[in-house]
Formats: structure tokens, sequence, C-alpha cells
């Protein structure tokens, strides 16, 4: 939840495997999508950290070789991905 926009953001793994979101955007209504081209392993969920003072979300999750994957969202600059 981002309490300036009232925004909320929900993340899952989705049928094939990629990392999904829906999100409420007041004014608009739910939108969806997909996060880059990750995909995470079987049995396993994604796990979210919002900075509340930075407006940045990080999603973490298994990805298909078993490492940690991530997703980090910057305002202004929008989403990266990488493996810790």
């Amino acid at each position: 939840y981002t309490p300036g926009d009232g925004e909320t953001s929900v993340y899952y793994q989705e049928t094939g495997g990629l990392i999904a979101y829906y999100q409420w955007q007041p004014g608009r209504g739910w939108v969806s999508g997909v996060l880059g081209k990750g995909h995470e392993a079987a049995d396993s969920s994604p796990a979210t950290v919002d900075d509340q003072s930075t407006g940045e979300t990080s999603v973490y999750y298994e990805n298909a070789a078993g490492s940690i994957a991530w997703f980090q969202f910057h305002p202004g600059k929008g989403w990266e991905e990488g493996v810790l």
C-alpha cells in the first residue's frame, strides 16, 4: 500500500511461472501485468518490501535455477531486476 497515492499491489506466481501483479489505482481500478522475464521456481511465493520513505518496492523470489532473484521499482525510473 502506498499512502501518498492509495495504490495497493498484490504479487504472485502466475500459471506460466512468471511473477505477476494486480495493482489498485484510485480513479482507474485494478490493473494487472507481469514483471520482467524471470521465472519463479515451483512452490515458491514472492515476498515484498515497501520503502515508504523512497517509494521503492522490492519483490524477492526463488528463480528456476534455485537462486534468490529480485525486481525493484524506483519511482521515476521504473523496474530493474537481478539475482543475489
